[in-house]
């Protein structure tokens, strides 16, 4: 049987948040960096699960997208912007702001432990960190599972 898109995005979600919590209980917070982007990615899938497909008039016309990558490709999205922000804003526009925002956070937040500081040198702050992350975490996967 052949998933739904939004099916398999939830299920790939799914698998990114099983990723996450295990990683986040790792001792001595040896692979926070790769917690927070699993949870990062976590994230994108639901919320990708959750917009589409999504309709937009063009024209006076509704046009119907029904994947992200389509609609990209069809709004012509990747003119040297990143798809992630193509995502969030896609978010800001379609959900509360509270889960875009969350979105938002977490891309921010696995940006820097991917390209700038992997270690999340944080000076004692590891514990807020991971609180915060668990929360957008959750907010995203609650708001896109119901």
């Amino acid at each position: 049987m052949v998933l739904s898109y939004s099916s398999q995005r939830k299920e790939h979600a799914l698998h990114n948040y099983e990723a996450f919590l295990y990683l986040i209980k790792a001792k001595d917070d040896q692979f926070l960096d790769w917690a927070i982007t699993t949870a990062y990615y976590s994230a994108n899938h639901y919320v990708k699960s959750k917009i589409f497909p999504v309709k937009e008039k063009v024209n006076s016309k509704d046009i119907i997208y029904e994947e992200f990558d389509a609609y990209c490709i069809k709004k012509n999205k990747y003119k040297g912007r990143s798809l992630h922000k193509v995502l969030i804003d896609l978010a800001y526009r379609e959900l509360p702001n509270e889960i875009a925002g969350s979105l938002k956070k977490l891309h921010d937040y696995s940006d820097t432990a991917r390209y700038h500081d992997y270690k999340l040198s944080m000076h004692g702050k590891k514990d807020s960190l991971k609180k915060d992350i668990q929360s957008k975490m959750d907010k995203v996967k609650d708001f896109c599972t119901i």
